[in-house]
């Protein structure tokens, strides 16, 4: 027998019983039933940019500015160079397009990768 078959005329039979008393919790030698108040879920509108802009004229504290690495822009505009390490050993870092050295971005190489490519019609579900 499972729960969710005893859960319905359970949620029925203490819905009945706390309306004389709106505490009753149901005790069995198996165990306790109760039923909990569900939590609110906040719905925050779609359009957030018209949201935030409400905010900000009201001078609410409510809107936070979030900094973060732009990686794709340091993808598309820098590159990956074996240079001198402090400890004069070679190493890989990350250059500008004019030579500075983005200190902090660690470029380690990846391992190999098997591929394998099967003609159409082998290894599919027809």
């Amino acid at each position: 027998m499972s729960l969710v078959w005893l859960e319905s005329p359970l949620k029925g039979y203490l819905k009945s019983m706390r309306e004389r008393n709106p505490k009753y919790t149901l005790h069995t030698p198996h165990g306790t039933v109760s039923l909990r108040k569900p939590g609110e879920e906040w719905r925050y509108p779609e359009d957030s940019d018209s949201f935030i802009t409400f905010l900000e004229a009201h001078g609410l504290p409510f809107v936070r500015i979030k900094k973060e690495i732009d990686r794709k822009s340091i993808r598309e505009q820098c590159q990956s160079m074996t240079i001198l390490g402090d400890d004069g050993k070679p190493a890989r870092t990350v250059c500008t397009a004019d030579g500075v050295v983005l200190k902090g971005i660690m470029v380690e190489p990846t391992p190999e990768m098997l591929v394998c490519r099967f003609p159409k019609g082998i290894n599919s579900a027809e």
